[in-house]
């Protein structure tokens, strides 16, 4: 179903994989330069719902960020399960990859630092038909104890290094040290793994560094802009902010200050602590039922946690060689939304996806879903009432982030059985 002739009209899709926490500069450059590079009339994008890939809660709630992302020129969101917004890269991408295949768009359109779409594909090439010397030098690695993104990356180049590749080391060094290079070889993974007709795209990054903490350019990276979020009190009257994002994202960042936003890691450390005291009360081996929680881990949380400890202070206690803070993050994320090693089985051992939760939609990408609704093999969830039994793992995890906004603010957001996916018309 690509590049779709409804109505007497050609309808030329590109996906993108987003979090918008929140939408800023750099994101409207994204889809507009990925309209224009793919030569699209209609953007489709998966969007992480209230819980992001580095293990964290999203800044803003999910449905304000689908009204950015809709008030400036995206045409029909999807949320991105829980179960695959706040898990690895691998699968991340394969989540959001299968929900766009499943949606049927021709093309995806990735930023990255290198914003060479060659390279990315070559390296993605190596690690799916894995040499066997490849895999000795990343188990020899992984045993000496290093983490398995440090093991893979260094195993890469010393493969490289020694055979006649068609890269400079350094070239493929320099690639993998940064972070959406490694998320674009996972969606090009998939897309070859799985042999699907999505063409992938690549923009080069332009403006702040990912990680830059302080806004510095028009186009700063996310982090900054949520380091402002830190004082509430300067919010308002940060000049820096107003420029990095669109007028009315600015607009509606203002509206909701101090009533639903911003929501933070550590606003979850009750809850949490709640949760680990109850389980370690009961059986602390019940610990490696949750995904990433093997029983090496369960015995750090065992041996350092008192009960006391904020979101980010027991994340810093159980981090090491091994385990980055981000890993130590999604699996203590794990646990608090009852993310299990049987989820695994419900969503990715299918080769697709269970189902495709809409949030927003405008005019033509009311006309896409439409059509999609009527030939899409996976169902497309508008009612959550109607799906509840699929939805647990996503409605569940609302709830608790909901329960945060509350606490924090005396904010009470729409349940999921109340809320319906915005409109912008």
């Amino acid at each position: 179903m690509h590049d779709a002739d409804w109505m007497g009209v050609n309808m030329s899709t590109v996906g993108l994989i987003t979090e918008y926490n929140p939408f800023h500069n750099g994101h409207l450059y994204h889809l507009e330069a990925s309209k224009k590079i793919t030569g699209a009339d209609t953007v489709i994008c998966v969007m992480s719902g209230s819980f992001v890939q580095r293990g964290e809660p999203a800044v803003i709630d999910k449905y304000t960020r689908t009204a950015m992302a809709l008030a400036n020129g995206m045409n029909l969101l999807v949320e991105l399960p829980v179960f695959y917004s706040c898990s690895s890269a691998e699968y991340f991408s394969y989540g959001a990859i299968m929900t766009l295949e499943a949606l049927g768009v021709d093309s995806i359109c990735f930023g990255s630092e290198c914003g060479d779409i060659d390279i990315l594909s070559y390296i993605a090439d190596l690690l799916i038909n894995e040499p066997a010397q490849l895999s000795e030098l990343i188990k020899a690695k992984l045993s000496s104890g290093q983490s398995y993104p440090k093991a893979r990356n260094e195993s890469l180049c010393q493969y490289i290094r020694a055979n006649d590749c068609i890269y400079d080391t350094s070239i493929i060094e320099e690639v993998l040290k940064s972070p959406n290079n490694i998320l674009g070889i996972e969606y090009i993974k998939i897309i070859k793994k799985y042999n699907l007709s999505i063409k992938p795209y690549t923009i080069k990054r332009v403006g702040s560094d990912y990680n830059d903490t302080e806004i510095m350019t028009a186009l700063p990276s996310a982090s900054a802009i949520r380091n402002v979020f830190l004082d509430l009190e300067v919010i308002e009257s940060n000049h820096a902010l107003k420029n990095a994002v669109p007028e009315n994202v600015y607009s509606s960042l203002l509206s909701c200050v101090g009533k639903s936003f911003p929501i933070c890691i550590d606003d979850f450390s009750v809850m949490l602590n709640a949760k680990l005291k109850y389980l370690i009360y009961m059986d602390y081996t019940q610990l490696t039922k949750y995904l990433d929680v093997n029983i090496d881990f369960a015995n750090r949380i065992l041996n350092v946690f008192t009960g006391f400890e904020l979101f980010t202070e027991l994340i810093e206690k159980l981090k090491n060689k091994q385990l980055t803070y981000t890993r130590v993050s999604r699996s203590l994320m794990h646990i608090l939304l009852e993310i299990t090693d049987e989820c695994v089985i419900k969503y990715t051992q299918s080769g697709t996806i269970p189902y495709i939760r809409l949030l927003g939609f405008d005019k033509l990408g009311q006309t896409y879903l439409n059509k999609v609704k009527k030939e899409c093999e996976v169902p497309i969830i508008t009612k959550t009432a109607d799906y509840k039994g699929l939805l647990n793992e996503d409605i569940f995890a609302t709830d608790i982030y909901n329960m945060a906004v509350f606490h924090k603010y005396g904010t009470k957001l729409a349940s999921e059985y109340k809320q319906a996916p915005v409109r912008n018309q």
